[in-house]
């Protein structure tokens, strides 16, 4: 039994999981987040220095307030109203990290590992309790009321991490652990209010407070891994990148940001029409979580994917839409940036039928890929 296997572990792993806007758990079509959630295993029982107790958080995403099936149709109403709003602007993101950093400190003990895992604005989440983490330390239980003076140095333009600010409220009040992995889908870049003007200035003003700070990997991140879409092209969902930390503790393989095809759903998952494109993304980010430790029921997981690089693709529709496009840059053609593509982009690129020719891939129809090895 699962519960006589956690007596034996010695060390957990806690999996904090973090969904995208508007999405939940609960949904006719859930993203990769709760899929991969829902495949976990909760005792890893192969582990080489005895059995692993796997905890797992899920939060949905910004934008899902809870309304009870019997409060009134106004209640309702407002809430989705507020639901719409919080989706679309980014209210909720403090919360968010709050509650996620509370579940670590509520759990966490030394040697424990910390998994993170998010996509859209739940990949800003989980990428700012990162951050949020290495600036400030993790929390003693005890400590647990000096999470706002600990998201104040976080947040304040004028401490770095390695002031002595920082340094003496991580070794004062808490841990300072790694970040084991580190799990994104396509991380959206402008928080708060999407840039609905062409004045860059006046973007940056509305965008002041939730602005994502954290594009470079901090130290502490052992392995991170962030799956990006070429085909989404609306204003309102610009990508941020991933950068490799100068000074990372973990030379091997720190930092993998592969292209996938779709459009954010298609990559994240939740979005019906391109379910087939977006299990081709979980497939890839559960076999690099197992590499590096994590124990998956992949009985459980395979049953629900369907990939095929070659299903129809539909662009995304909706509200957004109408606030106008931005084409993402994919790497331009070159021998090294040919595996910053996942295969199967290359599976439906060669597919003559098709055309596939992202916006963003522009030059690549073009190269001449024969002597750059593999694709």
């Amino acid at each position: 039994m699962v519960s006589d296997r956690i007596k034996e572990a010695k060390m957990k792993r806690l999996i904090v999981c973090c969904d995208g806007t508007w999405q939940t758990i609960s949904q006719k079509v859930p993203t990769n987040v709760a899929k991969l959630a829902f495949s976990l295993d909760g005792c890893d029982t192969n582990a080489p220095d005895g059995p692993v107790e796997q905890i797992v958080y899920y939060d949905s995403g910004v934008g899902t307030p809870f309304t009870q099936n019997n409060s009134s149709w106004f209640n309702r109403l407002v809430s989705s109203l507020k639901k719409k709003r919080q989706g679309a602007f980014g209210g909720g993101l403090e919360e968010k990290i709050y509650d996620a950093y509370r579940f670590l400190s509520l759990n966490y003990r030394e040697g424990d590992q910390i998994w993170l895992f998010g996509f859209s604005r739940g990949a800003y989440t989980v990428r700012s309790l990162a951050g949020l983490i290495y600036n400030s330390g993790l929390l003693h239980r005890r400590n647990l009321g000096k999470l706002p003076d600990a998201y104040a140095l976080y947040r304040s333009k004028d401490l770095k991490p390695s002031s002595w600010t920082c340094q003496e409220f991580r070794e004062r009040n808490g841990y300072e652990p790694d970040i084991h992995f580190l799990g994104c889908w396509d991380t959206v870049g402008a928080l708060g209010i999407p840039d609905l003007s062409e004045d860059h200035d006046l973007n940056e003003r509305l965008n002041e407070e939730y602005r994502f700070h954290d594009a470079q990997l901090n130290r502490k991140v052992l392995h991170a891994r962030h799956a990006c879409a070429l085909d989404e092209s609306r204003k309102a969902f610009p990508l941020t990148p991933m950068e490799a930390s100068r000074d990372a503790k973990n030379d091997e393989d720190p930092l993998k940001q592969i292209w996938f095809i779709g459009p954010h759903g298609g990559v994240g998952g939740g979005d019906s029409a391109n379910t087939p494109f977006s299990d081709i993304a979980l497939k890839w980010m559960a076999d690099e979580a197992r590499e590096k430790g994590l124990a998956i029921e992949y009985a459980v997981l395979d049953s629900r994917l369907e990939p095929d690089p070659l299903a129809e693709l539909k662009p995304p529709k909706g509200l957004l839409s109408a606030l106008g496009d931005r084409v993402r840059q994919a790497p331009e053609p070159s021998a090294e940036t040919l595996a910053l593509f996942h295969p199967s982009v290359w599976v439906r690129f060669d597919h003559g039928d098709l055309n596939y020719r992202p916006e963003s891939m522009q030059g690549w129809a073009d190269a001449d890929r024969s002597g750059w090895g593999r694709a």
